[in-house]
């Protein structure tokens, strides 16, 4: 009877295991007492019927799950308030995807998925917390991933002349050449930058990274541009493509700094 206009409704084991049915409420609740049978009189009209299943993509997964749950045991249940809003919008995008959403994908490659927009979530909130940091924080924190991630530290706020300059200067390890003479340390260099939105700057990061000029007994091996920005402007990405330049900004800089294997 709650059932309205426009509401999503959820059907599980439609039109068969393993798949359900996702519509929306084109009519509220009426009686048909046309049908001989009071059992079959209650009606609550539909439109854009769809059959899904399971192991469509994360979304329906989402959705799939519920069905386990003893919350809905009952033939008709109400999603619960606190992931309503999470669960319409798995619905809405469902029913506007443009692949055969009844078509079972691998399981696998479901679990990663959604293990992966797991990080990716984590990755945007944790960014926005950075955001309310102050530059220093952001820098500091940098480096110290950096560290985490077994870049050996050898000086930081590195400037040299003609406008170079490198918040961070790392050597970078070589794995069975401990004991070996070499001529040169083979080093990364990180310029950080602490930015909202579209940094329209950037390439005043670029131009101190390639400006930078290592000691004698130096070579640099990889540049990094690492902001808090959300992106980096098309002109810094083609510009950092060309002069090979590693831009890492937005989620991707959550990700860096969150997971161990990014």
């Amino acid at each position: 009877h709650k059932m309205k206009e426009g509401d999503y409704v959820i059907c599980p084991k439609q039109p068969k295991y393993g798949h359900f049915t996702v519509a929306v409420v084109s009519k509220g609740y009426e009686f048909d007492h046309s049908k001989s049978d009071s059992d079959f009189g209650h009606l609550i009209h539909v439109k854009n019927v769809r059959e899904i299943s399971h192991w469509h993509n994360s979304d329906s997964q989402i959705i799939s799950d519920l069905f386990r749950s003893p919350y809905f045991s009952s033939p008709v249940n109400q999603v619960q308030e606190y992931i309503k809003g999470d669960i319409i919008l798995c619905a809405q995008r469902l029913l506007e995807s443009k692949s055969d959403t009844a078509k079972n994908e691998s399981p696998e490659d479901i679990r990663t998925q959604r293990f992966d927009e797991m990080r990716r979530a984590a990755a945007m909130r944790s960014m926005k917390e950075v955001k309310n940091w102050g530059a220093q924080q952001f820098e500091h924190v940098v480096g110290e991933v950096f560290k985490r991630k077994g870049y050996e530290f050898v000086r930081k706020n590195s400037t040299t002349n003609k406008g170079g300059d490198a918040d961070h200067v790392f050597a970078v390890p070589m794995p069975g050449f401990g004991d070996k003479e070499t001529t040169y340390t083979p080093i990364l260099i990180v310029q950080v930058k602490h930015k909202q939105g579209v940094d329209t700057d950037d390439q005043h990061g670029l131009d101190q990274l390639l400006k930078w000029k290592p000691h004698d007994n130096e070579s640099i091996i990889r540049r990094v541009l690492f902001s808090s920005a959300d992106k980096f402007t098309e002109d810094c990405i083609n510009r950092a493509r060309n002069d090979d330049v590693t831009l890492i900004c937005g989620v991707d800089a959550g990700l860096f700094m969150l997971f161990d294997d990014e």
